[in-house]
C-alpha cells in the first residue's frame, strides 16, 4: 500500500508491524522494508521528530542484537530523513559519522536489490548536497541501469527520480522534465508512486505541472497529486 501511495491503507498495518527482528535470517528483508515504511510513514504523519525517534530505538535494537547490516540500512534511512527535510548540514555530518564509503559500496557481495535501492539513494543525495550534479546523475543512471537489470520497475523509477533531481540542480529542467516523464509511464503502468514522492520540493512541482498536462492520465495523476 505505501508504495503504491496508499498512506490511508498502509497505516492499518504500520500499527501492527514489530520493532525487534526475531527471526533476522529469515526475515531481515522484510524488517528493512519494514522500518523505511514506519520512518517514512511517520514523517509524512506526525513529523520528523516521531520518524527520527522511531528510527532511533530500531537502530538501537538492531545494535543489541548485532545485526550489523540492518544498522547499515537504518543508518541510510537516517540520512535520508534528514537530506530530505530542511537540515542538509545534518545529513552531511551524519553520513560523515555513520556512513563511511563502505558502508555505501554498491559492488559489495550478497548485497539484497532493497540494499542496493538504499545505497544509491544515499549516495545521489550526497552528491546533490555536495553540489556534484554530475555524480549524482551518475549515481541516478546507476540506479536506473540496476532496475532494468533486475527486472524491478521500483528501482528503475527510483534512478529517473534522482536523474530528475540531478538535472534540476544543474538546471537543466527541460531535461528533468524528460526523466520525469519516463518515471511517470514507468509508475503509471506498475503502481510504483512512492519514489515520485520521494522526491524534493522542486521536483514536486515540476511533476505537478506535468501531471496536470497528461490529460490521458487524469484519474492516477489527481491521485497522485493529492498524496
Amino acid at each position: 500500500y505505501w508504495e503504491g501511495g496508499d498512506a490511508r491503507n498502509a497505516a492499518r498495518y504500520v500499527r501492527r508491524l514489530s520493532r525487534r527482528v526475531r527471526f533476522p535470517e529469515a526475515w531481515f528483508d522484510l524488517y528493512m522494508a519494514a522500518h523505511l515504511t514506519v520512518v517514512e510513514y511517520l514523517d509524512a504523519e506526525r513529523g520528523t521528530d516521531a520518524a527520527a525517534a522511531y528510527a532511533q530505538e530500531a537502530l538501537e535494537l538492531a545494535s543489541s542484537e548485532s545485526l550489523e547490516r540492518l544498522e547499515d540500512y537504518l543508518h541510510g534511512v537516517c540520512f535520508v530523513l534528514l537530506a530530505s527535510g530542511q537540515a542538509p548540514g545534518e545529513a552531511r555530518a551524519y553520513a560523515l559519522r555513520h556512513l563511511p564509503p563502505a558502508r555505501l559500496d554498491l559492488q559489495q557481495q550478497d548485497l539484497t536489490w532493497r540494499e542496493r535501492e538504499l545505497r544509491a539513494r544515499v549516495r545521489c543525495g550526497l552528491a546533490l548536497l555536495d553540489g556534484e550534479s554530475d555524480l549524482a546523475l551518475q549515481e541516478g543512471e546507476a540506479l536506473t541501469a540496476l532496475g532494468l537489470g533486475f527486472e524491478m520497475p521500483r528501482l528503475t523509477v527510483h534512478g529517473f527520480v534522482c536523474q530528475a533531481e540531478a538535472r534540476l540542480a544543474s538546471g537543466a529542467a527541460a531535461e528533468a522534465d524528460r526523466c520525469l516523464e519516463m518515471a511517470l509511464d514507468l509508475a503509471g503502468s506498475d503502481g510504483n508512486v512512492r519514489p515520485l514522492l520521494r522526491g524534493s520540493e522542486a521536483l514536486k512541482a515540476r511533476l505537478s505541472a506535468l501531471l496536470v498536462q497528461r490529460s490521458d492520465e487524469a484519474d492516477w495523476g489527481v491521485y497522485l497529486l493529492s498524496r
